[in-house]
């Protein structure tokens, strides 16, 4: 499989673990990695028709790392 791909089955999977334990170790085996790219409203605020550079700047305000 290419390392690139996305497995579809396994997504599904693992949004359906519910007990703790099984998520736990999941996360530790195989880790998911969510990637903010865009956003389209903020506060209830439609932002879409701003320019790029201020939502640069809005998704860098408003995210934090996790890791």
């Amino acid at each position: 499989m290419d390392p690139a791909a996305v497995d579809f089955e396994a997504i599904m999977e693992r949004f359906q673990l519910r007990q703790e334990r099984k998520i736990s170790e999941a996360a530790a085996s195989l880790p998911v990695h969510y990637f903010v790219f865009d956003i389209l409203r903020y506060k209830g605020e439609d932002v879409r028709s701003w320019p790029l550079a201020r939502l640069e700047q809005l998704l860098q305000e408003v995210l934090q790392p996790n890791a």
